[in-house]
């Protein structure tokens, strides 16, 4: 490093820049299936760890799922719901503590198709994350016949 650049950088960290280091929190996201049929309905469940500052999460629904008016909550923060199928949910993480988000959908499509959800989160000084689960919904079975000798 140069003597200019340490000089500034002496001067950046002692003003409380962190030099950039950018830490990762953990998340998971969840269905209570992994496959449904129309008209079931999934529960999804977002946990949040590792984090200790403000954080944010969204999850636009899919097309083929309809939110359940009214099941999105929090373990902590504020949740809102009022743009479903975009939901929010934000909280200040510092004591790192955590958070469990959990809302609910119906399926509202009869094909068969797999139906992918994702949840982002965000949070200064972390690297944003994302996570999705997969739901098989209208899925067909195929039964083999049994041959015995």
């Amino acid at each position: 490093m140069l003597k200019s650049q340490s000089a500034w950088y002496l001067f950046a960290r002692l003003s409380g820049w962190d030099g950039g280091v950018v830490t990762s929190g953990t998340m998971a996201k969840t269905a209570s299936a992994n496959t449904a049929v129309y008209n079931d309905i999934i529960t999804y469940t977002v946990t949040i760890n590792d984090i200790t500052a403000v954080t944010h999460m969204s999850d636009t629904l899919p097309a083929s799922l309809t939110y359940v008016s009214g099941s999105l909550s929090a373990t902590t923060g504020i949740i809102t719901d009022t743009a479903a199928p975009a939901l929010q949910w934000s909280g200040d993480l510092v004591s790192g503590t955590g958070v469990t988000i959990t809302y609910a959908a119906t399926v509202n499509v009869q094909t068969a198709q797999s139906i992918v959800n994702t949840a982002a989160v965000t949070a200064v000084g972390y690297d944003p994350l994302a996570d999705s689960a997969v739901v098989i919904v209208n899925g067909r079975f195929v039964y083999l016949p049994m041959i015995m000798r």
